[in-house]
């Protein structure tokens, strides 16, 4: 789910969503890794790699986030490019993993 690239020096992940039983419209955001990962070491974790799977609560923020924008899972066509969302995003939302 989750891919990583490199833009200006920072590591942002790029996260596609889409609903399994009827994948219509697809979600497409990104969000900086090194955020999230410093927000891992806040609680003494770390992520391995730059391309693991975002955590379940960064793609339910950006699915909440979607649905108050537009996306139409299930009716709608295409991708719906939210761009980046680090405004959106409360990286410090977690538990201890």
């Amino acid at each position: 789910m989750g891919d990583a690239a490199n833009f200006e020096g920072d590591n942002f992940g790029l996260l596609f969503v889409e609903l399994y039983d009827s994948p219509r419209q697809k979600i497409k955001a990104t969000f900086s890794w090194t955020r999230l990962n410093n927000a891992y070491k806040k609680v003494g974790h770390s992520l391995s790699k730059a391309y693991d799977n975002p955590p379940p609560y960064i793609v339910k923020q950006t699915i909440l986030y979607a649905l108050k924008n537009g996306w139409i899972p299930d009716t709608g066509g295409g991708v719906l490019d939210l761009g980046n969302l680090d405004n959106q995003l409360n990286y410090e939302e977690m538990t201890t993993q």
